[in-house]
């Protein structure tokens, strides 16, 4: 079988999945982030594929994943292409779900496979676990805890790459020490009740990405391809998108223009009553203007220029209708 037979978008994978079981197959299913894939998972793939016949293993896709800032560290591509040259993996389906209940309903796998570790559901501070336990029940299925041997991805890219600053590292491992999952979890939920007021800079940054042809022969101008483009929240606004997360009592107050686009990309990201912003003639919305170029393997960015804030014109996604 050739490897690019293996990967069955979402939409399809529910009637596949069926087809594989009215020809008396018996499906195993793995479900995960699988950002790096290490020993234990190839450990954990094997034991699950000896639990029957096919192995269907889901990837949370990437604009889901929840693992913190610079997660996943490989993008959708990579992380596919990593699963689907194993022996042991039959099919591999990206989920457009932050958790694992849409793709379980859609494989009914007759085995639902976790590491050992989640045995004790107090380890996933996300609560998830009893979610994917009552699905599978639904769906007629079982579910099975592996894992001879367990590694954890998040703690090998955490000690090992550098997703974060030495300081922020040093920081979390300090709160790691003091706090269990469940303390920290508690800590984190008591945020719903604080009343929060982000003020600040309104900073939008434009990402035009094109695909740089090569060099003008007479002025030695770069020469490129445009792709794609859009307008992405930055500034206080992402400031207050994280606080969200935390809090439904939040509000932005800061300054913007009044572009003809600027109104349907605050309605975007903040309800009437989070937004407080202040809109004048006369100024102008900061925007910063970057040309990048997607790197061939995986998602990281080449930056190529970087332009000064200007009074632009809305990208193609944000005309007003």
């Amino acid at each position: 079988m050739k490897s690019s037979k293996k990967i069955i978008n979402f939409e399809k994978l529910s009637p596949f999945t069926k087809e594989l079981k009215k020809d008396g197959n018996k499906i195993v299913q793995c479900h995960g982030t699988f950002d790096l894939v290490h020993p234990g998972h190839i450990i954990h793939f094997e034991e699950a594929k000896a639990r029957g016949d096919i192995l269907v293993v889901t990837i949370t896709a990437e604009k889901f994943v929840n693992k913190g800032p610079g997660r996943p560290f490989f993008g959708d591509d990579l992380r596919i292409r990593s699963l689907i040259n194993l022996e042991t993996v039959d099919f591999v389906s990206v989920i457009p779900f932050p958790a694992a209940v849409e793709a379980i309903k859609a494989v009914c796998p007759d085995v639902y496979c976790k590491g050992k570790e989640y045995q004790n559901p107090s380890v996933d501070v996300t609560g998830n676990i009893h979610e994917d336990i009552k699905t599978v029940k639904e769906v007629g299925g079982e579910i099975a805890y592996l894992g001879s041997v367990v590694f954890s991805s998040s703690k090998l890219l955490n000690k090992h790459f550098e997703t974060f600053s030495k300081s922020t590292k040093d920081l979390l491992h300090r709160v790691s020490k003091e706090f269990s999952p469940s303390e920290l979890s508690k800590l984190v939920d008591d945020f719903s009740s604080l009343r929060v007021l982000v003020i600040g800079d309104l900073i939008l940054d434009k990402y035009s990405t094109v695909s740089v042809q090569g060099l003008t022969s007479k002025n030695r101008i770069l020469s490129s391809r445009f792709v794609s483009e859009n307008l992405q929240a930055g500034g206080a606004l992402a400031i207050f998108r994280h606080i969200r997360e935390f809090t439904p009592n939040v509000r932005l107050f800061s300054l913007a223009g009044n572009e003809p686009w600027i109104d349907q990309f605050l309605k975007e990201h903040l309800s009437e009553e989070e937004n407080w912003i202040q809109q004048e003639p006369g100024f102008t919305t900061i925007v910063k203007h970057r040309f990048v170029e997607a790197l061939s393997a995986g998602k990281e960015l080449s930056k190529l220029i970087l332009g000064q804030p200007y009074r632009q014109r809305p990208p193609q996604s944000f005309h007003p209708k």
